[in-house]
């Protein structure tokens, strides 16, 4: 029972670990998008005029899913 608890509790921390490092990247993508672009271009694309915390986590997660990369071709190189 003891293992099984301290699985358990490992998976919940890496979890928290994970939810606190993407919800720090949020706030650089709030700024971005609530002080370098035109409100007016914020309205008119994503319909909100001001960018908040859910916004900039939820629009990192869709870029991340995007974008990731699911293997790695440095040194695969075929001749």
């Amino acid at each position: 029972m003891t293992k099984f608890l301290t699985v358990v509790g490992g998976i919940v921390v890496v979890v928290l670990v994970v939810a606190g490092l993407a919800a720090l990247g949020a706030y650089p993508t709030k700024w971005n998008m609530n002080y370098l672009f035109n409100p007016e271009l914020l309205s008119r694309v994503f319909t909100v005029s001001r960018f908040d915390f859910w916004h900039a986590f939820c629009l990192n997660y869709i870029a991340g899913t995007l974008i990731k990369s699911s293997h790695s071709s440095f040194g695969t190189e075929t001749k």
